[in-house]
């Protein structure tokens, strides 16, 4: 009886000591991986910052990064409290920082390049006027990828596509370079400065609605299998009240007005709820492109 009496004090002290160490900040930081023009895409999230502060009682704050690493460090060094990261580098910092959790994703409206659903694609583009029709002509050509952090950009062409040509990129072109941003990848493309690179479809749409560049000066040759899109996440050790309230202002936001318009400008139909495990496939990929740099 004694020892079942300690145990239930033990218990409760435990239990006591956990609720104490969440953390409530007085400001709500959130930031975005950055894209080329990140300007507008955080001006097309602003209108949720009221929606944030109404329902968590918080102020909010966005925050500007200019790398993928940039944003895991800044998450990493309680810097920020909640953010959208890429696919890959969710895997990465999951692996080595822990203390995050995936909450929601994003659903796309169709368009020409981008299907609807939570997810996206990474494309293998060419000139529409080059004499680039199949991925066999494009050996010992120019390819422009993306960065080290990119899922669409590095990680799926490393993996994935080198599947489909049997051997590393490395072997395959000519030469691979580093564009910086999908943005920089379509523009070199389609000015000549590569023959080909890959992008993810989502970027893609965006450039055509934007008229940055017409559908019709791009020609696509693969296509990669569906990526879970980019997923918004939290601290681990915010109060479990904070977190909820944060997941249902997302789920929520295609029934405010606000929130609606916003989800229209950012080309969405709205949030979905996620969990760490619809990333293995991110998560198989990266751990067999860490044995393969192992083996080099």
């Amino acid at each position: 009886m004694y020892i079942r009496i300690l145990l239930l004090i033990i218990l409760l002290i435990f239990s006591s000591s956990l609720k104490a160490s969440c953390e409530r900040p007085d400001v709500l930081r959130f930031s975005i991986i950055p894209a080329e023009h990140n300007t507008e895409e955080i001006e097309a999230y602003k209108p949720l910052l009221p929606l944030l502060k109404t329902s968590t009682e918080l102020d909010v704050e966005i925050r500007t990064y200019d790398s993928y690493a940039a944003v895991v460090m800044a998450m990493n060094n309680r810097q920020l409290d909640i953010a959208m990261l890429g696919p890959y580098s969710y895997i990465l910092m999951k692996t080595n920082f822990p203390g995050i959790e995936a909450f929601v994703t994003y659903s796309h409206i169709p368009g020409v390049i981008q299907e609807a659903g939570a997810f996206y694609r990474s494309l293998l583009i060419v000139r529409a006027s080059s004499g680039f029709n199949n991925i066999a002509s494009l050996e010992g050509s120019i390819l422009a990828l993306q960065n080290p952090g990119s899922t669409s950009g590095f990680l799926i062409p490393m993996t994935e596509f080198s599947d489909v040509i049997s051997m590393p990129l490395k072997q395959y072109f000519e030469k691979t370079l580093y564009s910086g941003s999908h943005d920089r990848t379509a523009v070199a493309v389609s000015q000549k400065k590569v023959d080909a690179g890959f992008i993810s479809s989502h970027r893609l749409q965006n450039f055509i609605d934007k008229e940055i560049i017409g559908e019709d000066q791009l020609r696509i040759l693969w296509k990669s299998e569906p990526i879970p899109l980019n997923p918004f996440v939290f601290r681990s050790n915010l109060c479990a009240d904070l977190k909820q309230k944060l997941i249902d202002t997302f789920l929520s936001l295609k029934d405010n007005p606000a929130g609606a318009e916003a989800l229209r400008r950012l080309h969405m139909q709205g949030f979905v709820k996620i969990k760490d495990s619809d990333y293995d496939v991110i998560r198989k990929l990266y751990r067999r492109h860490s044995a393969q740099d192992t083996m080099r």
